[in-house]
């Protein structure tokens, strides 16, 4: 099916980003795509502007908000429940063991508490 592309290439609700290829992959093999994987190809990628740019709080919560919002969109709820207790547990145990970094780790906690919406 050629039109899996029919709207948009990447999920926009995936912001700023993180999970939006991920997403964007998984539908074209939903819709009969074929995926290729070419070993000898080499890319350069020079990441971690975006993180860099929102700063480690805001990066940490959007990137596991996407983690879940992807869960929420491909999988069974239950799993996709499993996986919002899973970022919680992963945000305690933070909280615990990195008490000086842990602004991002309460927002994201909190926020997979049920501050997280499916838009």
């Amino acid at each position: 099916s050629s039109d899996v592309c029919s709207s948009d290439l990447f999920d926009e609700q995936f912001f700023p980003a993180w999970y939006e290829d991920v997403d964007f992959y998984r539908r074209l093999i939903e819709a009969g795509w074929d995926i290729y994987f070419a070993p000898e190809a080499e890319f350069l990628h020079e990441g971690g502007y975006s993180a860099k740019a929102m700063g480690r709080r805001a990066f940490i919560e959007a990137y596991y908000h996407n983690q879940w919002r992807y869960a929420y969109k491909h999988c069974f709820r239950l799993d996709a429940y499993a996986v919002r207790a899973s970022i919680v547990i992963g945000m305690f145990v933070r909280i615990l063991f990195s008490p000086g970094e842990s602004d991002g780790y309460w927002a994201t906690m909190k926020g997979a508490l049920g501050g997280w919406t499916w838009r």
